[in-house]
């Protein structure tokens, strides 16, 4: 067990202690969920996800984790219900909108999964993430702006990102781009 995991089982048990005094803390039932899916226990966190959401519906990092754990679990079609849900208690949020793009890749929506891309780039034209899933889903729908959409997103990418990195560009030198 790494430190990491170590310090998120820690996270886990100080939050069953708040929520012994008092089950009704939603924001407890979130953070819980957000240690539980660092630790990777997806189905435990959308356990504690779906107690917060019952308290309160509008706790839009909720509607994120949630859409994130069922993507995480294989369950794509409940995952979209889970971003269109966030959504609507939360219209023009960037997170929701580019957790929801990548859902609809995951289930081959490529073309609607361009489209919701792009209303995410409509909110931040400089959305890494958003950028990422949209090269993919170009890619994926045999697109030809996707070697462009590659390069868009290795422009804005901070060095961190390294894993993505490398992608994007095995995937440029797939396409015959530079």
């Amino acid at each position: 067990e790494t430190m990491t995991e170590q310090r998120y089982a820690f996270i886990v048990e100080w939050f069953d202690q708040a929520l012994n005094a008092d089950p009704r803390d939603y924001a407890s039932w979130q953070g819980r969920a957000e240690a539980l899916f660092r630790l990777e226990r997806h189905a435990e966190c959308l356990g504690s996800v779906n107690r917060a959401l019952a308290l309160n519906p509008r706790l839009v990092p909720a509607w994120q984790r949630r859409g994130a754990a069922l993507e995480a679990l294989g369950r794509h079609a409940e995952a979209l219900q889970a971003w269109d849900q966030g959504l609507a208690a939360a219209p023009g949020n960037l997170h929701l909108a580019v957790g929801r793009a990548a859902t609809l890749l995951s289930l081959g929506r490529h073309a609607d999964a361009v489209a919701a891309c792009d209303r995410a780039l409509a909110l931040d034209p400089r959305s890494v993430p958003a950028l990422f899933t949209r090269a993919e889903a170009l890619l994926a729908a045999r697109h030809p702006g996707a070697a462009a959409a590659f390069q868009r997103f290795l422009a804005v990418a901070p060095p961190r990102l390294v894993a993505q990195i490398e992608h994007a560009r095995q995937r440029l030198k797939e396409l015959g781009g530079s």
